[in-house]
């Protein structure tokens, strides 16, 4: 693989960038077999971690649970069957303010990072919240 390929991984270029703070945070999180599942438009988190979501109906959490016409006991029952490694959430857009909460209903999952808001870097309006399977 190209040697510059993680160079995005390098501290002064992490701190410029929201999405490469929260991307550094989950790679130090995780493990080579984890998955991830992403809420508030931060898809981009995908490549920059190389970690995948378990299921394709997962890659979006908010357009899942907007699918499931907002029933948030079939976004729980989804979420148990495929039980991804990691779940990023955001309050920077309204509709995704609520998936924090229903995260810590499933009772799987552990906070264990918030990257606050952070105007002075680029996409520093998002913030993010990484939670973790208890049994990791």
């Amino acid at each position: 693989m190209d040697s510059d390929f993680r160079a995005f991984r390098r501290s002064h270029i992490v701190e410029s960038s929201q999405y490469l703070t929260l991307a550094a945070k989950i790679y130090s999180l995780s493990r080579e077999d984890s998955t991830l599942v992403v809420s508030g438009g931060m898809q981009v988190l995908y490549p920059l971690t190389e970690l995948l979501p378990p299921t394709y109906e997962l890659s979006w959490l908010r357009y899942l649970y907007i699918r499931l016409n907002f029933d948030e006991n079939k976004l729980i029952k989804t979420i148990k069957k495929h039980r991804p490694t990691l779940i990023v959430t955001t309050d920077w857009y309204a509709g995704d303010a609520i998936m924090s909460g229903i995260i810590d209903k499933i009772n799987l999952y552990e906070k264990v990072a918030v990257v606050p808001v952070n105007p002075k870097i680029a996409y520093g309006y998002k913030s993010g919240t990484i939670y973790r399977l208890k049994n990791f």
